[in-house]
């Protein structure tokens, strides 16, 4: 416990020291987290994906398949079948070439979104982002 303590103060004076805003604050835990656990997860072939609720799970592209389905069924903005596997490829292209092997989740909708507009699927981003 001690040692946790020291860290904890270790990373309060850093913070000071940078005067981060809240913002810059939370990206800059964020990351150490992100750190943290791709170093656990290092020595892995897979890609993990660390969720909003602190879980981690492996990477599953058929996750993102039902979402992008599921959205564009229901806004009636229908992306093929094929077009969906091309932005899981590109998803899942993009994370090698992060060179991490851990992953949150709005990074992957970050990733999916920014595909989807550079492929004029605004429609289908805004129902993503909803």
């Amino acid at each position: 416990m001690v040692e946790r303590e020291r860290i904890l103060n270790d990373i309060i004076e850093y913070s000071k020291e940078q005067n981060y805003s809240t913002e810059e604050l939370v990206k800059f835990i964020n990351g150490l987290s992100m750190e943290v656990l791709g170093e656990k997860y290092k020595n892995s072939d897979k890609i993990y994906v660390l969720k909003n609720r602190g879980i981690i799970e492996e990477f599953d592209p058929e996750k993102v398949y039902y979402s992008l389905a599921n959205i564009t069924y229901k806004g009636q903005h229908c992306m093929t079948e094929s077009e969906i596997y091309l932005a899981i490829k590109y998803l899942e292209n993009s994370m090698k070439q992060l060179n991490r092997c851990v992953i949150s989740t709005n990074e992957i909708r970050k990733l999916i979104a920014k595909y989807l507009e550079e492929n004029g699927r605004t429609r289908v981003v805004n129902l993503y982002n909803a």
